[in-house]
């Protein structure tokens, strides 16, 4: 049985390829509630695929540069580059007096 209505829905999509954009076109709301709910969706994805630790990145100054438009594919993403400054030791005697 799944086998049929996998070809059924294969079948129906080959007949009907604009479907879901004029779906998202005629509802507005629906489609951009359901692009914010994909994007929480996907960003505990990633948190959750993604093992931190604390001990990556030493403690320190940094400074970040913004990334031109040219350098990544979506406008959504940041992609930071992180030069190291100081040393800790060295950022602890600065905040002391």
């Amino acid at each position: 049985m799944r086998e049929s209505d996998a070809q059924y829905l294969k079948d129906w999509s080959a007949k009907n390829p604009d479907y879901w954009q004029k779906y998202r076109a005629e509802h507005l709301a629906y489609a951009e509630r359901n692009r914010m709910q994909q994007q929480t969706r996907n960003q505990a994805r990633i948190a959750k695929d993604t093992s931190f630790s604390s001990n990556i990145l030493p403690s320190g100054l940094y400074q970040l540069i913004p990334a031109t438009a040219e350098m990544i594919a979506k406008d959504a993403v940041w992609l930071v580059e992180i030069t190291v400054l100081q040393r800790p030791s060295d950022v602890e005697a600065l905040n002391c007096k």
